[in-house]
C-alpha cells in the first residue's frame, strides 16, 4: 500500500500563510506599542536608590533595582528569537514560520468563543447558509 500525502488546495495554503502573517502583524504591533510607550520619569526610573546601593565603582547587575526590573524593562518578542545560535539550536532551531505555527495553534486551542444569545447565533448561521448559497460556495 502506497502512502500518499493529503492534497491541499490553494485556499488551504493561503489560509496557512495568512494566519502566520497575522502572527507577524501582531508582533509588529506589539513592538510599536512598546517603542512608543511614553517614558516614565520618576525616582524609580532614574534609579537614585540603585546608585546609592552600588556606590562608586560598583556594578548594577546585583542591585535590587536591576533585579526588580530586568525581566520587564526590555521588549521581549513573542515571534522573533533573540537567542544566540547555540541556545536557538538547543531550543529546536525553529524559524519564524515554525514559531508562528506553534503560536497560532496554541491560540486556537486556548480559544473560547464569547457567549452569544442562541437566537442571534441561529440568525448568523442562517445568514451564512443563505450567503453561501447565493455566492455558490
Amino acid at each position: 500500500m502506497a502512502w500518499t500525502l493529503p492534497r491541499f488546495d490553494a485556499r488551504d495554503r493561503s489560509r496557512d500563510v495568512l494566519i502566520k502573517l497575522r502572527a507577524a502583524d501582531v508582533e509588529i504591533l506589539q513592538m510599536l506599542q512598546a517603542e512608543f510607550t511614553p517614558l516614565e520619569i520618576d525616582e524609580g526610573s532614574l534609579a537614585f536608590d540603585a546608585h546609592t546601593e552600588v556606590g562608586h565603582g560598583g556594578h548594577f547587575l546585583g542591585a535590587m533595582h536591576t533585579l526588580e526590573r530586568f525581566r520587564t524593562c526590555f521588549y521581549r518578542p513573542m515571534l522573533s528569537s533573540s537567542d544566540n545560535y547555540e541556545r536557538w539550536m538547543r531550543g529546536g532551531g525553529l524559524d519564524t514560520a515554525a514559531r508562528a505555527t506553534t503560536i497560532y495553534q496554541q491560540k486556537l486551542e486556548e480559544y473560547e468563543p464569547p457567549p452569544i444569545d442562541d437566537a442571534i447565533r441561529q440568525e448568523l448561521e442562517e445568514y451564512v447558509v443563505r450567503r453561501r448559497a447565493e455566492l455558490g460556495d
